[in-house]
């Protein structure tokens, strides 16, 4: 987990093209994940896209696994489900949610400190 001033993200992917990368709508059954670590104090962002199976090592994982074994607090997504949901907030992971296509788009909103913690009823869509 991260230090006094940084925050590390899990943001599903539904594809590995950089920063222009397509942010998935299911956070659970997406082939990639971007690590984002934020360093607030210094405004400096550090990306990383991983395979899920690179993260998973080829053991089947669920959500709470998936953020465990990626050392993030917290998610951006689209869309996430209610055993998700469950899991990730009784670990303290905060939810984000986000409206953007692309992971560039992310990474502004995370700069701009305009993301939005989900409230109880996110669901996928």
């Amino acid at each position: 987990m991260s230090g006094d001033g940084w925050l590390n993200y899990l943001i599903p992917l539904q594809e590995n093209s950089g920063i222009t990368s397509r942010i998935s709508f299911h956070f659970g059954r997406s082939p990639y994940y971007a690590i984002i670590t934020h360093d607030e104090s210094a405004d400096k962002i550090e990306l990383e896209i991983r395979s899920f199976s690179s993260i998973a090592h080829g053991e089947v994982c669920g959500a709470g696994d998936l953020v465990e074994k990626s050392g993030v607090d917290a998610v951006i997504v689209k869309g996430i489900g209610p055993r998700a949901i469950r899991i990730l907030r009784g670990r303290g992971v905060r939810i984000y949610m986000t409206s953007s296509e692309t992971l560039n788009q992310v990474m502004e909103e995370i700069r701009a400190g305009k993301l939005k913690l989900a409230g109880g009823d996110v669901l996928c869509r």
